[in-house]
């Protein structure tokens, strides 16, 4: 009913077949081929969940190899300087002398001394900050923000260490 007010789908009116010099094989492939594209499209969340289900099941058989920076330090590891990664991240090099691991770097904000701050960026490059519009904005002095130089000799706390892994 709503094909001959409107027209059909593929443009023309369903009169007899008047505006399609064959109707009844445009329609047959079209009509199967459009039943295929919708099976297709009901049945991609199926499709997705098996094989994110899949993916799950497959990493999650392997142990991961990361670990807690106060773990290793409770460990007897030792941290070293300040440094880039295979990946260019920020962090630090932890090791007991065989086996060695990468801690990225989990801070934004430093103090350079008592009067100048720098951020961080996410590809790790420093952009200075002022420090007394910083201070003035936030109430005051933050005590959980390190000193610049304590991040590059390696005297960390817990909270400014992000994920280690293996290093390569």
């Amino acid at each position: 009913m709503a094909s001959k007010i409107f027209g059909n789908i593929y443009g023309g009116f369903d009169n007899n077949g008047a505006n399609w010099p064959y109707p009844e094989i445009i329609c047959r492939y079209r009509c199967e081929l459009d039943w295929g594209v919708r099976m297709a499209i009901k049945a991609l969340p199926y499709w997705l969940g098996a094989a994110s289900a899949a993916l799950f099941l497959l990493t999650s058989a392997f142990p991961s190899n990361a670990e807690s920076y106060s773990n290793l330090q409770s460990k007897g590891y030792k941290t070293g300087k300040l440094a880039r990664g295979a990946s260019g991240n920020l962090g630090w090099f932890v090791s007991d002398g065989q086996t060695k691991f990468f801690c990225k770097m989990h801070v934004g904000l430093a103090y350079v001394g008592s009067t100048k701050m720098i951020g961080f960026t996410s590809a790790g490059a420093q952009v200075s900050l002022d420090r007394k519009v910083y201070e003035s904005h936030t109430g005051g002095h933050d005590d959980s923000i390190p000193q610049l130089a304590d991040l590059k000799a390696g005297k960390l706390n817990a909270r400014d260490v992000g994920n280690c892994a293996p290093a390569k």
